[in-house]
Order: C-alpha cells, then sequence, then structure tokens
C-alpha cells in the first residue's frame, strides 16, 4: 500500500531556520564514530545487537550506503542501491533513505565530504552513546506525545556531511537516525543544509526520500521526492520544525505524527495516576486550533476545563478523587456541548515512599512542627517537562486531608500556598503552618492561569505537643474494638526468622519500604527503635504479608540484627487493621497515624501500651509457604518439588485452588468452585517441534476480581490485560494496586502478580535466540502453607508428598517413575483447558477451541537427547564422567533444552531455573517454638499470681534446653519443668525465656510484656494468664 500524507510547509527565507549542526545526534569521529571511506560505496551488512521491529517484520543487520540511505535486507547487495528508484520498491526491498542519490559519494566534488555511522547499543556507556540515547527519547517525547516511554536499547546513526557535486560550492548535509527497544522502532530524518538535488541532469535518476517495506507493500515517501524541489526538505516537516521528520515504523499501521481534520475518535496518555490528581493527560486525535475549546469529563460528571498545547495536542489535568479505582474519560472539543468516549482512566492509590516530592524536616526531626521550615525537593519527569511552556512558573501547595465515614479520603476546598511564582526550580524552603494535622504537598506548574501538571509528596502528618498526641490516642482507643474480631486465624504468624521469611516472601511477605536491611536512609526504621531503657530490641528489617483476611487485616514482622523476630516493645510489628498496600489510606489513618501519636509523639508509656493492646505484635512460628515452576521447554517442579517435563501444545491448568476445607479428588472448572485460577499457553518453537509457554493467565475469585493475562507475540512484545483493558506502564511507575491483586513489574522481563489470598505468580521474560528469535515465559508459584490438600493442576497435589503430585484432572493418580510419553498422555494432557472457562484474551483467528484442538493432535517426541555431547554438558556445568543418573534436575533440563534448541543462554537460563527451584525445596529449620496460647503481653493487678508453661511443643523436646535472659524481681523460672511462677508487682517488666535446640544449634526466645495495675484497680483487659492459664497450658502440653 502507499501511502500519501499531508505535510506542514513552513516558508522560510534563510538556512538558519534549518536544523542546525548542535541539534543533530552526536557524530564525528571525536564522538566515536566511523568513517567511511571514499573509495567505498558501502558499508558490509553489520550484525545488530538487537533486532529492528520494521513493519511487523524484524531485521538483524543493516548496511549503509554512501548515497544516502540504510538498506535492512541482505537478500540485496549495495550495488542494487547505485540508481534511486520511485518508491514503492520491489518485494525485497527494505529501505530507509534519507537522500537517496545517484552514484558513490567521493571527494573529486567538495574536499570536506565525510559521512559517518555509528551503532550506539545500551549494553555501552560511552558519552556518545548516552547523548544519543537521551536524544532519542526527548524526540519521541516531545514530538510523538501519544507514545508511551521510549527507553531505546539501540540507536543508529548516520550522517552525511557537506556531500559535494559537480555543482561548485554547493553540498548536502543530513542525518538518518534509528532506534529501537525492540518492540517500537523510530526513524527521524534531519536535514540542515540541502543545496543540490539533480547535479547530472538526469530525468531518470531523481533524489528519493522516505521509507519502504517491499515485501508488505508499504512506503512513505517526503515531500517533493523525486522532484528536483528535494532541497525544499529543509523546510519542510511532519513534526513542524523545518528540516525534521519523526516516524513510527514498527507496524503495519504507519503512524506519521499527524492529526485528523475530522476525527471521529480521540484518546489520552497516560492511562494511569496518582488518585490525588493533577497527572497531565495529553489528548490527541483531532487537529486543534486556537479556537478550540477542551473539557474533560472523569466519571461521567466532573469536568475539568483544558487547553490546546500545539495543531496535535490538548491538556487536561485529572481530578482528585476518594477512592483509587478505574473511571470512563469523556473529551469534547467544543466546550461541552458534546463529548467523545477516550477510554478509562486508572486512578491509583496512594504510596508511600514517593521520590517526586520529598520533604526533609531541619534539626534532625522526624516530623515537621507547625511554624518550623522544611525543604521540599522534586523532579518532574522528561515527559511532563516537555510540555512545559517558558516563562512557566511553580507554585508549591498544600493540601489538608482526612478519611471520612465511609473510608474514603477528603481533602480541602483550598490549598495553603507556601510558595508562588518560582522560577524553574528543584527545591525550595519552605515554613509549614498551623493547626494541620495531615496533608500533602503538590508543587504545581502553570503560565498565567493554565496548570500543566501537578506532582505529590507522600501524606505527611504534622509533630504536636505530647499531651495532644497522648489525648488523640485515647479518643482513638475509645473507638477501637477487640483485635479478636478482625485479626483471626486466618492471618498467618511472623516467621521466626528472616531466612523463613525470605523464603516466604514471594508469597506472603513482603519488604517494608521504610525499614529494611542495608538501607542507605539514615532514617532507616526509625519508627521500630526499641527504647533502650526498657531493654527492646531494634528493628533493622521489617516485612508485611501480602495477603489479607476477610477484614482486610494484615500481619507486620519485624527483626533484629540476628534475625530473630521482636515481639515486644516498639521495635517489634504489630497487627494491621487495613494492610497497606491494598487500602493504604485506611492503613495510614488507622493504624500509622495513631502509633505516631500513641507511641512516638507521645512521651506517655500508657499510651504506648494502649496502642500494643488494639494493634498488637504478632508472634513467632516456624510457617513457610511453598513454590513450583515451569521454565524452559517446558520443565515442572510440583509444589511439593517433583520435576518432570511436558512438551504440550495448547492450553492448560497451571494451578488451581479450591475454596473447599475438603475438595474433591476430580476437578471441574465449571462445576466445582475455586479461590483462585491459572492457565498457561504453549506453543512449538516451530512447527511440530519441541514447545514452549507464551501466555499466562490468572484470577482470583473474590467480589472485585478479574482476571489477568500476559502474553508474548511475534514482534517481541510484552502484552498484560486486566480484564479486557491492556496495562500500559510509564517509565516512574512499577507497581499497580487494584482490590485484589498487586502487580509489581521489576524490570522489563520480569512481573510480580501477588493476590491478596496468599498466592504470588513470578513471571520472567526468557530470550531465546534459536532456533528463531522469541521470547519465552518462565512461571513461578508461590502460595500460603494454607492451601495445602487444595491444589490442583500442572503444579500437583500440595500436601508434602511428591508421590501423588502427577494427579491428572479425573483423579487418577500418575505413577511418578512412569515414562515421559505415558505423563504426556495421561497427565499433561488431561489438564487442557475446557474452552469456556479460558481466561485469555484472543486477537487472531486462533481460539480457545482451536488451542484444544491442538491438545489432542499434538504429539511430541519423547526421545531422550544422548548424554555424551562434551561441550553441552560443560555449558550446563555436568562433570565429563558423571553419569545421567547424577544429574540434577537443573543440569538435566539445561541439557535437554540445549540439545532441542542449540540456543546456550537459553540452556543456561534453565540452569538457572532449575536451580532456584532445588533451592527453593531446601526447607530452612525449623526453631524450638513454645506453645501459641502463650501471651505475648499481659495486663495485670498487683499481686496477682502467674504461673506459666514454657515447654516447648518439639517431638526432639529432649533436645532442647531452656534459661532465662530476663526476669520479673521475685520470680522463678524452673528450667527443667519450664515453669515460670511471678506474683505481679505495680509497674511495667518483662519476662524473657530462651530455649536452644542442642542438637540443631538453633536458638529461640520469647517475650512476655506485664503491665501491673495497683491493687483494687478494674482490669478489663485481662488476657486472663493466672493459675487458669496454667492449667489450661498443662493440659495441653500433656496432650501433646
Amino acid at each position: 500500500m502507499l501511502f500519501r500524507f499531508i505535510y506542514l510547509i513552513v516558508f522560510v527565507f534563510a538556512t538558519v531556520y534549518t536544523v542546525p549542526l548542535d541539534e543533530f545526534f552526536p557524530f564525528g569521529i571525536e564522538n566515536g564514530d566511523s568513517a567511511m571511506s571514499a573509495s567505498n560505496s558501502s558499508t558490509n551488512y553489520i550484525d545488530l545487537p538487537y533486532d529492528i521491529p520494521y513493519f511487523d517484520d524484524f531485521y538483524t543487520e543493516i548496511s549503509i550506503l554512501a548515497n544516502g540511505l540504510f538498506a535492512l535486507s541482505s537478500l540485496l547487495t549495495p550495488y542494487q542501491y547505485i540508481y534511486p528508484q520511485p518508491f514503492p520498491l520491489r518485494s525485497n526491498d527494505s529501505i530507509i533513505a534519507g537522500y537517496w542519490y545517484q552514484g558513490y559519494h567521493n571527494q573529486i566534488y567538495n574536499n570536506r565530504t565525510e559521512i559517518y555511522y555509528q551503532i550506539h547499543s545500551n549494553t555501552t556507556n560511552s558519552s556518545s552513546s548516552q547523548r544519543a540515547f537521551a536524544k532519542a527519547n526527548e524526540y519521541i517525547q516531545k514530538y510523538l506525545s501519544t507514545q508511551r516511554t521510549f527507553q531505546p536499547k539501540m540507536v543508529i546513526t548516520s550522517t552525511w556531511l557537506s556531500i559535494g557535486s559537480a555543482e561548485p560550492n554547493s553540498s548536502n548535509t543530513f542525518q538518518i537516525v534509528l532506534t529501537t527497544d525492540e518492540e517500537r522502532s523510530f526513524v527521524f530524518f534531519l536535514y540542515h543544509q540541502l543545496q543540490w538535488a539533480n547535479p547530472d541532469n538526469s530525468s531518470f535518476y531523481r533524489v528519493q526520500a522516505g521509507i519502504n517495506h517491499g515485501r508488505r507493500n508499504i512506503s512513505i515517501s517526503l515531500p517533493h521526492t523525486d522532484t528536483d524541489d528535494i532541497v525544499k526538505l529543509v523546510d519542510e516537516s511532519n513534526v513542524n520544525v523545518p528540516g525534521l521528520f519523526v516516524y513510527r515504523v514498527d507496524t503495519l499501521d504507519v503512524n506519521a505524527t499527524r492529526c485528523a481534520e475530522n476525527a471521529s475518535t480521540i484518546s489520552f496518555r497516560p492511562r494511569l495516576g496518582s488518585q490525588l490528581g493533577s497527572t497531565s493527560l495529553i489528548i490527541y486525535g483531532p487537529c486543534f486550533t486556537n479556537r478550540t475549546q477542551i473539557q474533560c469529563r472523569f466519571e461521567t460528571s466532573r469536568i475539568v476545563t483544558g487547553f490546546v498545547l500545539d495543531q496535535n495536542r490538548a491538556l487536561c489535568l485529572t481530578p482528585f478523587v476518594s477512592k483509587h479505582h478505574s473511571g470512563p474519560v469523556d473529551i469534547s472539543i467544543d466546550n461541552g456541548q458534546t463529548f467523545l468516549s477516550a477510554g478509562t482512566f486508572l486512578y491509583l492509590p496512594v504510596q508511600f515512599g514517593s521520590n517526586e516530592v520529598t520533604v526533609e524536616v531541619e534539626n534532625g526531626q522526624k516530623l515537621p512542627n507547625a511554624g518550623d521550615y522544611v525543604t521540599v525537593k522534586w523532579q518532574f519527569s522528561n515527559r511532563v517537562k516537555n510540555i512545559f511552556p517558558n516563562g512557566a512558573v511553580i507554585d508549591i501547595e498544600l493540601w489538608q486531608v482526612r478519611l471520612n465515614s465511609l473510608s474514603q479520603l477528603d481533602i480541602a476546598s483550598k490549598s495553603v500556598v507556601l510558595a508562588s511564582n518560582l522560577p524553574m526550580m528543584n527545591e525550595r524552603r519552605v515554613r509549614m503552618p498551623e493547626d494541620i494535622l495531615t496533608g500533602f504537598i503538590r508543587v504545581v506548574v502553570r503560565l498565567h492561569s493554565n496548570v500543566y501538571a501537578g506532582i505529590h509528596s507522600d501524606l505527611l502528618v504534622m509533630n504536636s505537643s505530647s499531651n495532644s498526641a497522648a489525648e488523640s490516642c485515647r479518643k482513638w482507643a475509645d473507638q477501637q474494638t477487640d483485635p479478636a474480631d478482625w485479626n483471626d486465624g486466618s492471618l498467618l504468624p511472623c516467621p521466626m526468622t528472616t531466612d523463613q521469611v525470605k523464603r516466604a516472601g514471594f508469597c506472603c511477605y513482603e519488604p517494608e519500604t521504610h525499614c529494611y536491611k542495608n538501607s542507605p536512609n539514615s532514617n532507616n526504621c526509625w519508627l521500630h527503635k526499641g527504647r533502650s531503657d526498657r531493654h527492646e530490641s531494634s528493628a533493622v528489617e521489617c516485612y508485611t504479608s501480602k495477603y489479607s483476611n476477610a477484614h482486610g487485616a494484615s500481619a507486620q514482622c519485624c527483626y533484629d540484627d540476628n534475625g530473630m523476630i521482636i515481639t515486644r516493645g516498639t521495635g517489634a510489628g504489630t497487627d494491621d487493621r487495613y494492610r497497606p498496600t491494598s487500602t493504604p489510606l485506611q492503613h495510614f489513618f488507622h493504624d500509622f497515624v495513631p502509633y505516631l501519636q500513641c507511641c512516638i509523639i507521645s512521651t506517655d508509656f500508657e499510651t504506648c501500651n494502649m496502642y500494643m493492646t488494639y494493634r498488637p505484635p504478632r508472634r513467632g512460628s516456624n510457617t513457610m509457604g511453598d513454590s513450583g515452576r515451569m521454565w524452559g521447554d517446558p520443565h515442572f517442579g510440583t509444589l511439593d518439588g517433583f520435576s518432570y517435563t511436558f512438551n504440550g501444545y495448547g492450553e492448560y491448568t497451571y494451578l488451581a485452588i479450591s475454596n473447599k476445607s475438603s475438595p474433591a479428588a476430580d476437578f471441574n472448572a465449571n462445576g466445582q468452585s475455586y479461590v483462585f485460577l491459572s492457565q498457561i499457553r504453549t506453543l512449538p518453537i516451530e512447527t511440530n517441534g519441541p514447545t514452549v509457554t507464551k501466555a499466562f493467565a490468572a484470577r482470583s475469585f473474590d467480589s472485585e476480581s478479574k482476571p489477568i493475562s500476559l502474553t508474548t507475540d511475534s514482534r517481541h512484545s510484552i502484552i498484560l490485560h486486566r480484564d479486557k483493558q491492556v496495562i500500559e506502564w510509564e517509565k516512574d511507575i512499577n507497581k499497580i494496586v487494584f482490590p485484589e491483586l498487586t502487580i509489581v513489574r521489576e524490570n522489563d522481563y520480569q512481573y510480580q502478580f501477588s493476590w491478596n489470598i496468599g498466592v504470588t505468580i513470578v513471571v520472567n521474560i526468557v530470550r531465546m535466540t534459536s532456533p528463531s528469535k522469541q521470547f519465552v515465559l518462565d512461571i513461578g508459584a508461590f502460595i500460603s502453607g494454607d492451601f495445602s490438600r487444595k491444589t490442583y493442576g500442572l503444579m500437583g497435589t500440595y500436601d508434602s508428598n511428591p508421590d501423588n503430585d502427577l494427579r491428572a484432572s479425573n483423579g487418577t493418580i500418575i505413577s511418578k517413575n512412569t515414562s515421559i510419553k505415558q505423563i504426556h498422555e495421561d497427565f499433561g494432557k488431561s489438564w487442557a483447558i475446557d474452552p469456556s472457562t479460558s481466561l485469555f484474551i484472543y486477537n487472531s483467528d486462533k481460539t480457545a477451541q482451536w488451542f484444544s484442538d491442538q491438545n489432542r493432535n499434538f504429539i511430541p517426541s519423547f526421545t531422550r537427547p544422548p548424554s555424551n555431547h562434551s561441550s553441552h554438558r560443560a555449558t550446563c556445568g555436568i562433570n565429563p564422567i558423571l553419569p545421567e543418573t547424577s544429574w540434577s534436575s537443573a543440569q538435566r533440563t539445561c541439557y535437554y533444552d540445549l540439545f532441542i534448541t542449540n540456543d546456550a543462554d537459553f540452556a543456561k537460563e534453565s540452569l538457572k531455573a532449575g536451580k532456584q527451584f532445588e533451592s527453593m525445596q531446601i526447607r530452612s529449620p525449623n526453631y524450638p517454638l513454645f506453645h501459641s496460647n502463650l501471651p505475648l503481653r499481659m495486663i495485670l493487678t498487683a499481686n496477682e499470681v502467674v504461673e506459666l508453661n514454657f515447654t516447648t511443643i518439639r517431638d526432639d523436646s529432649a533436645n532442647i534446653t531452656l534459661s532465662s535472659i530476663h526476669l520479673p524481681p521475685h520470680s522463678t523460672l524452673n528450667t527443667f519443668t519450664g515453669i515460670f511462677h511471678w506474683t505481679a508487682i505495680t509497674g511495667d517488666d518483662y519476662l524473657s525465656v530462651q530455649a536452644h535446640d542442642q542438637k540443631k544449634n538453633l536458638t529461640t526466645k520469647h517475650d512476655i510484656a506485664f503491665h501491673v495495675k495497683p491493687a483494687g484497680r478494674s482490669n478489663t483487659n485481662n488476657f486472663k494468664a493466672t493459675k487458669f492459664l496454667f492449667i489450661i497450658l498443662t493440659i495441653i502440653h500433656l496432650l501433646h
């Protein structure tokens, strides 16, 4: 197809208005370029470090031709491009022509003739490469603002400097730039000076400029191509910059950056931003004029007036919303008379740890006082900075917020302006106002009344007097219910040690951003400093549970510098009434602010005791989750540690979890109920060859849940959907929180999906280069121990018994010692999904039913590769004389994948994944445990008698010795019987008992904090840990 475009003609009267040389991408020998010899007509075809997607094909090499063009296909020789030809060209021609003229360049006409070229890769750190990457990114953001953030992996530049001709004192200077991130590709043409077009007066071979893909029959011709007026390219543009042309060239839908005069559709970017508002939405589609009147309608009722940036772009700011969610956006270009639907916007919840706007408190304080000066620092993204006009100023605002009775965020009707009309800068010292307890700082950029962007700090808490904080704490305590009403047994205990928490981390726990080991932040863990006068341990790292119970609560676990859990004092973690990640606002106002008021700002020890009563610390346990994995070609490791290979072709149940306490043996996705369901899609590497995993989909089954899917396509794209909406990441966002799910993007090649129920799926994207270039998914499943005996699918039956892991969907257990073929036929194929239960998105003729048919018809090879290939053994780290029966599962899968694909890097990724699976099967040792009925805190009355049994609950208790670390005055601990005896004395004290496993050399301890009131005072919070508790514990111990 031949694309024709209308170009903006820019009339100029001097060459000063063309692209100046200092606007070119870095070029010349001094910038690391290679110079083409005057005797050469082209470079040889150069292998590229990354593939170039070009009109839905991929190219791996390039030749730079002296007569003004790039050639991408080595099927044709440079000699065939001596003479320019009008577009479109023949089937194999894939070229990018900046100024394709007849013949070769030489120095006969002009001794200043030079041609430079360079391939910049993100694996190099040269200053010129870094400038090239920055400039490519800047061009995309500036001239293609509809594009999401672009991070190039490769930039190819070629510069024709002062190319002479037979015409005296005339020369041409221009540059071609091709850049890609392997998913998108862009071409820039830069023209500095064009003084000759047809020096030989040829009527057959006129200069051509543009883009051509012969096989797809796609071409783009620049203005005046094939005419003597082509020198006027210096005066024209498709981005309103004379001499500059910018194109996206990776898809069949050619993006020539132009708006549409009579557009019937309209859209915007970005598609997500903070619920606090002021995200800049760049609107595009129609052509805008100075008479266009923009209005944006959010949530069908909130109207925001926008304004035009230029012919191609307009802008609206998102409003503040009281809760995070997705909502529709409609846009009007006729002042609200009519609206066009533009899609949905995802309002992200308030996240803590933002670095967009930070607030530094002076004099070593942690919280700002009213009237104190603070330093506000901020950083706008490059995407946003590119829309700021000359003369723009900065305002700094403080907005007061509170939580209303519906647990939604309310914002004050008017801000407090801390500074205004500031020139463009990145920090400012400002004074905090009076009478504001909680709020956030917003930094906005405006020109007159038009606000271009706003960014925000974390929610802030103002300091107050100790007495005022204590009074607020008491009011909060008066409104609290018994913790047993919301922190019931579905919240797991904290792991006893950091080794255990890291093993369970993927499924169940995540590090806290304000308290993690080896943090460079001087304020790290400041909220969890133990009180030295009370001999309390300080935390060096804390974790929060990834899942919440039916009440939305979660657990916080903190650890000392020995990696042991802390359960006493302000160094300990406490139960959170609201999980910080999924309900951050409720957590902030109901957990975090009261903690500050009760334990940090207030100096009254009683108020901190009050907080610990209603937000109790969580005890330690040997609890850990388990994990399974699939990787490579594809290999599976079950949740119980059994490994096997299944080369299916189709869509399969990866992991399903029943919501029944005693689920059925057989699986029926339609007729049974589940708390979680996930599926995979596998495809052959080549026709009828071995298969690999190409897609993953999953959902939980609470009321707000929607399915998610991650797929790879033939263009090396990673496509993420939630329901039917594509999620497109912005550069500065790596976490998205939904009601049931948190998605974390660690980098472009790893995604973590954590459901609140206690399931985390980690997807790694692995690059394969042989026998063809493509992406493959490596998928790990991490689940809570609560789901033991409730799982189905290719991840096996999770019950600590690997012998029954190969349970087919009909409930039949296949022997783990059976053949690969029988595993394939009787187990693997049985887990093909019912097409009616598919969670995938289908964009082609390959439907769920089509994949179901492939599963039935596909027959893989069941032949094992010979084990005597020495180079394969070396690649996979296998001793040359080691028999195959002694190989590890990681070595076996590496060797198999290398034999099948001949791709050493892919095999090494399999080796790495296999080793990770093996390491996860090595369980952390079980530490000695005290009985779970032993309290962590006791509120007593003076002279009350306390007797507790500290005998541990291990089968090998004969190896356990007890000792006291600290005893209250006049108390006793019998280290042989484990009996503690004390007559309570008024005041605050604690008990710390240590248990040591002599055989395994493992030590743990149990602390109890005592708060003893004077005799005669009411004790409403007595946990009844007296002789009655002693009797119960003794009975339980005897039963055990």
